[in-house]
């Protein structure tokens, strides 16, 4: 697959903007073409100038090409505007980072109660609430869900560790600040993020996520259980906080910039420096593990999240780092303060190549001696595979007992993060339906007893690779009889009594 070099530089390019030297670029290509990936856009800035280079193209089924105006869904990158966003509200006076948020968001109902009033803006922006991910309140919820209820369901999430000492990346408290500042102000996210941050730091392009595409819309794409790449279908949901934002290269270039310059773009500060004082600050330790997952390797001697970003360092070097997923999409922002560098990476595809790209580059920026980074990140991926399935097996491990008959499990289970799943007996099996969260309905394969595994039928299935483990589904019984399913992602689900439940499945 040939790039799209920008000869003719599209809209919101200037003559300034130069492609990647040749010789990079073959090598960035060779590592795209080898993930199959169908498009990406890369915006790089050092300090020998601006750069963009574009691959592929938008849509596997299109000819149109990636080009530095196309816009890509940058997921998790979003959480860095939120943040910012939220920073320059506090250097306004408008809102204390340290002030608990219950007053604006009296539907918190954490268990222990204590911790309702203790919730400030800075726990929710630092990933240090230590909740475990798993659920729908996490992963998300279908279209037109109720922020309110939202939040309600963030409240219930299990727990992971004590509050304000353990990481614990949480998407919906994100999506708490978002409500938070909306009610506060009385503004949309969309008109706040235009208003204060993208507007005066001149990013033309990016958007808050529209579900109608458009002529510079690329599409998502994701690898069947067959290993076969095929288009996704626009994500029937949207985390205004923790990953709603549309962006392209054109527009990464100046935000890189803004970054770098800590609120001064184009010779001007639109921002007070003080704002990325508070960001890159450390908020809490990001242990090895982790570290190996979100930040791209565990080489670093030190990794924490600050305020939407990650803080790390990359052979001494400070570094500020995000990576972002949704179905189909991939994204990777690298800042290096001190050395005048910042590195963007969007791609229309699955996997992991986008940090085998942020890491080459940043090599060649440095000057430092080359890793086979493809080899490395298949290597960790067999790893957690490895990993998740011992898990598998240790906790929903296979049973040797005949499997019981379907109509023993049928009905409603309710879990108080993920609402209602129904089970139905049909001629291929059991179906799973959640009503909240339709793109993690499937099937259970029976694997003995009272084990399934829970078949996942849409393309978030395949979010971990084509090959990897299937969730596990363990009914446990009262006397004999099933009285709840405890599932190996989402936690316990107790059968429910009645199948007549309000609106959205919630009693």
């Amino acid at each position: 697959m040939s790039p799209a070099v920008p000869d003719a530089l599209a809209e919101g390019i200037t003559e300034s903007v130069l492609p990647l030297p040749r010789q990079w670029a073959a090598g960035i290509d060779r590592l795209l073409a080898q993930s199959r990936v169908p498009g990406a856009a890369i915006a790089l800035i050092t300090p020998q100038g601006r750069f963009v280079h574009c691959y592929g193209r938008r849509k596997m089924s299109e000819d149109g090409p990636v080009q530095p105006d196309t816009l890509f869904n940058i997921a998790s990158m979003t959480k860095a505007f939120v943040a910012t966003l939220a920073l320059s509200l506090s250097q306004q006076g408008k809102l204390d980072l340290d002030e608990p948020v219950a007053r604006l968001l009296p539907e918190l109902c954490f268990e222990p109660d204590w911790i309702n009033g203790e919730i400030s803006w800075r726990d929710l922006l630092s990933n240090r609430l230590g909740l475990q991910r798993g659920g729908l309140a996490d992963y998300g919820l279908a279209v037109g869900f109720d922020p309110a209820e939202l939040i309600r369901r963030f409240s219930a999430m299990r727990r992971s560790g004590p509050f304000r000492a353990t990481f614990s990346y949480c998407n919906p408290a994100f999506d708490a600040a978002v409500l938070a500042m909306e009610r506060l102000t009385g503004l949309s996210i969309d008109t706040l993020l235009y208003d204060r941050l993208l507007g005066p730091a001149g990013l033309a392009h990016a958007l808050a996520r529209d579900p109608a595409p458009t002529a510079r819309f690329a599409t998502g794409h994701v690898f069947d259980r067959t290993d076969r790449l095929i288009e996704a279908e626009a994500a029937a949901w949207t985390r205004p906080g923790a990953g709603g934002l549309l962006s392209s290269a054109a527009d990464q270039l100046r935000w890189l910039a803004l970054n770098l310059g800590e609120g001064s773009i184009d010779g001007q500060r639109v921002l007070p420096r003080a704002i990325w004082q508070e960001l890159w600050t450390p908020h809490i330790h990001v242990p090895v593990g982790d570290r190996e997952l979100w930040v791209g390797t565990c080489e670093s001697g030190f990794a924490a999240y600050g305020l939407g970003w990650f803080v790390t360092e990359l052979h001494g070097r400070p570094m500020a780092v995000h990576s972002g997923g949704d179905i189909g999409w991939r994204s990777r922002i690298a800042l290096l303060p001190d050395q005048a560098i910042g590195l963007s990476v969007l791609i229309n595809g699955s996997g992991s190549v986008g940090t085998a790209v942020q890491h080459r580059l940043l090599e060649l920026c440095l000057g430092l001696a080359p890793q086979p980074w493809s080899g490395l990140i298949a290597a960790r991926a067999a790893r957690q595979r490895a990993g998740m399935l011992a898990e598998l097996e240790t906790g929903w491990g296979r049973s040797p007992d005949a499997a019981a008959r379907p109509t023993e499990f049928v009905g409603d289970y309710r879990n108080p993060e993920s609402g209602i799943l129904t089970l139905t007996s049909t001629d291929a099996g059991m179906a799973l339906s959640f009503v909240d969260g339709p793109i993690w309905n499937g099937v259970l394969a029976p694997l003995g007893g009272d084990v399934f595994d829970h078949a996942i039928g849409g393309p978030i299935a395949t979010y971990d690779g084509h090959d990897a483990p299937c969730p596990r589904v363990r009914f446990l019984r009262t006397n004999g009889r099933v009285a709840a399913l405890d599932h190996s992602s989402m936690g316990v689900f107790e059968r429910c009594a009645s199948s007549t439940f309000g609106a959205g499945g919630r009693k």
